[in-house]
């Protein structure tokens, strides 16, 4: 059985429309976003002393947009 070679569509795009006016179509959650972010921190800021391991840093990047997300409701 052939399989097809499907790129996947990407995960935030933009552009400007036929009248100039800037858009954005996200293909992620509001939490896969923030978690994305928390992710790119967590990853820049590390102290290289300490041993994270991939599940680890994806845990706590995910525990941070849930936090992001409570404190954006005004449940912090």
């Amino acid at each position: 059985m052939a399989t097809e070679n499907r790129a996947l569509p990407p995960l935030i795009n933009a552009g400007v429309d036929y009248e100039g006016k800037p858009w954005v179509e996200l293909n992620v959650t509001l939490r896969d976003l923030f978690a994305a972010f928390a992710l790119s921190a967590v990853i820049t800021k590390s102290d290289d002393s300490i041993e994270w391991g991939n599940e680890r840093i994806a845990r706590w990047s995910y525990f941070l947009a849930d936090a992001m997300l409570a404190a954006r409701e005004g449940n912090e």
